[in-house]
């Protein structure tokens, strides 16, 4: 959905597409912050349907869902005051009130979001991910014209702008929430785990368990996705005619990234269910089967990106006025690096899936600290604003950070998987 409505306020001009990065920034953060706590669920319920107990998946669901909420309420703090914290981070006037602006109407998206990703997670450990699927496809269309209705207007309908595309993507995940909800509550095939079947209040022990792994996810996605962040931040200070570049080339990336995204999500599934069944070659295997799906695809997209460049970069940007065409060429520039980096960006975000499968989350969330904030922030300062190679330097950076990452999680898996051979937990 993000995809869509950067599209559609890209026609705004470069001015509210690179506001529209900022605000996605902050908001990014805070939904990466919940999207951790919620993918405990999944290594843990596949685990919970190896064990007699049926009513367990339905119990860690709930208090999932829980925890989404929770997450929520000081995120909409946040987000409330976004045009003060970009400020006082340094950021253009005139770029932190438009990226206010658009976030009025796209912070209450958070909930739904986190809400339906908790129902995804859930979905994909007891094997049915395709009602999350339809769902997510289904939405597109809404999205699509809500953004378009609101955006620009139409008949009675004024032209919102920033505000009405928040506004849309709100309406979006709302709707796609809603959607799952009432697949789930009529397939058949869901009715042995009675999902909502089960007390509605919070269990303090069961919200434990989730938080002991989850915080730590949450803390590496984080620090993953915070160096995007910050990089958007560093760029609008040092190069700020490339931020609408960098706003393009950051959300290809995060489309080109589903996939790897999905593939951890299964693998993480996979490993847990076999974990469940004290299969050691088992959890060998689908490392192996992941990790081939993950550098063939990485293959495959670093060839598109390096091929199609100058293609995607009008896709987004299609203005012909001289900051959308310098835009236009700042963004097919950040996209070789983008090609390049392809190779270290899936296989980390697969193995670091593989390791969740283990409930391994907290020395993952140490090796994520190094690898992202140490050496990619480092790198990215280094190259960006010392060296003065603007956002090139930048995504540079980031580049090192995935790669060393990568090396990190790549020695931990095998680590891990050489002591479960030998029987050791």
């Amino acid at each position: 959905m993000a995809t869509i409505e950067l599209l559609l306020i890209g026609r705004l001009g470069a001015q509210a597409l690179a506001a529209a990065a900022l605000g996605l920034s902050l908001y990014s953060f805070c939904l990466v912050a919940g999207t951790g706590l919620v993918l405990a669920a999944a290594p843990i319920i596949a685990e919970a349907r190896e064990r007699p107990d049926s009513a367990q998946p339905s119990r860690f669901l709930v208090q999932t869902l829980w925890l989404a909420f929770l997450v929520c309420l000081p995120a909409w703090i946040l987000l409330s005051h976004a045009e003060t914290v970009l400020r006082w981070l340094g950021e253009p006037s005139s770029l932190a009130l438009d990226a206010q602006e658009f976030l009025r109407g796209l912070q209450w998206a958070l909930l739904p979001q986190l809400a339906f990703l908790t129902l995804r997670n859930a979905l994909a450990a007891l094997e049915q991910p395709r009602l999350a699927l339809v769902a997510s496809i289904a939405v597109l269309p809404v999205s699509f014209f809500g953004g378009l209705l609101l955006i620009f207007g139409a008949g009675p309908v004024p032209p919102l702008g920033l505000f009405g595309a928040g506004v849309a993507s709100t309406i979006a995940s709302g709707t796609m929430f809603a959607t799952l909800l009432f697949a789930i509550r009529d397939d058949r095939r869901l009715t042995p785990y009675r999902l909502f079947e089960t007390p509605w209040t919070p269990n303090p022990q069961l919200l434990n368990r989730l938080f002991r792994l989850g915080g730590p996810i949450s803390v590496t996605l984080v620090v993953e996705i915070g160096i995007f962040n910050f990089a958007a931040l560093l760029i609008g200070r040092i190069a700020p005619d490339w931020l609408a570049a960098h706003a393009v080339v950051a959300q290809i990336v995060s489309l080109l990234f589903m996939v790897p995204m999905g593939l951890a999500q299964a693998a993480s599934v996979r490993v847990g269910l076999s974990v469940g069944r004290d299969d050691a070659a088992g959890v060998s295997a689908t490392g192996r089967a992941a990790l081939m799906v993950a550098f063939t695809y990485a293959i495959a997209t670093a060839l598109l990106v390096l091929i199609l460049r100058d293609g995607l970069a009008a896709l987004f940007i299609s203005g012909g006025g001289p900051d959308d065409v310098s835009s236009r060429r700042a963004t097919s520039m950040l996209l070789l690096i983008v090609g390049a980096m392809q190779f270290a960006d899936n296989l980390q975000g697969t193995l670091i899936g593989l390791l969740r499968g283990l409930q391994d989350s907290f020395v993952p969330m140490l090796l994520a600290v190094v690898g992202f904030w140490v050496v990619g922030l480092g790198g990215a300062t280094l190259l960006g604003s010392v060296l003065r190679l603007g956002a090139p330097g930048v995504w540079l950076g980031l580049f090192a950070g995935l790669t060393t990452t990568a090396v990190f999680y790549g020695a931990r898996w095998r680590r891990l998987c050489a002591r479960r051979a030998r029987g050791v937990r």
